[in-house]
């Protein structure tokens, strides 16, 4: 990748192809594409980083096919409708939980949810990437608090945009954790609107419906899998 961007000819700001395996045999999903510059808040914006990944996209295909093992025969089966926001605004909550309890394997007792991604730092000025490895338990607390607003009283904030820092979200952001957390905030609002309380005052009786629902909220309900 160095090379065909030292010569020119591949102009995706990455320093390395990443794809996956699904569940179609013979495919793979492609992350590679990357538009820095652009606010994720403004609608001209996301047009114009449509257009550059867009032309990114066939650009890294032609890259694969012609360099990579595997791919000689390879076609574009689907892209993205949309561009993919990777970061905007969040909540400042009643919590902020940040690298150093992720990295800590941090508990609390008001924990909803679990996150095990590693951080994961996408340089927005160059081309690098930057990875830590979450160590120890391999795995962090999300306290309830983190979804919670110090300002309005009934709501939960959920997905990408709970209370957590900009490297700790780095880790918080993926789908897995994010549905986690949906989950835990579904249930949170749920119980405090049929109780009439406020969401602290009912921490017991929210953890235990969702440990009811197999969510993962204990250590004890980590089923660590040895290949």
């Amino acid at each position: 990748m160095r090379r065909a961007r030292e010569s020119g000819r591949l102009a995706v700001p990455r320093d390395r192809v990443l794809f996956f395996g699904n569940t179609r045999p013979g495919q793979v999903v492609v992350n590679t594409t990357r538009v820095t510059g652009c606010s994720g808040l403004r609608g001209d914006h996301l047009s114009e980083a449509m257009k550059i990944a867009l032309r990114q996209v066939w650009n890294l295909y032609e890259f694969m096919r012609d360099e990579l093992p595997g791919f000689t025969r390879a076609r574009v089966a689907r892209i993205a409708d949309h561009i993919g926001v990777r970061e905007t605004r969040r909540l400042i909550g009643r919590f902020v939980l940040d690298e150093r309890d992720l990295l800590g394997n941090a508990r609390f007792e008001d924990a909803v949810a679990k996150g095990a991604f590693p951080l994961d730092i996408h340089s927005p000025a160059d081309s690098s990437l930057t990875t830590e490895l979450i160590g120890g338990a391999g795995h962090y607390d999300i306290p309830l608090r983190c979804l919670l607003s110090k300002e309005i009283e009934n709501i939960t904030v959920v997905g990408k945009c709970f209370s957590v820092t900009h490297r700790g979200f780095s880790s918080t952001r993926v789908m897995p954790t994010c549905m986690a957390v949906g989950h835990a905030g579904g249930v949170a609002a749920a119980l405090a609107a049929r109780t009439r309380r406020d969401f602290q005052d009912i921490v017991p009786a929210i953890r235990d419906t969702l440990r009811a629902q197999n969510a993962i909220i204990l250590d004890e309900d980590v089923v660590v899998e040895t290949l």
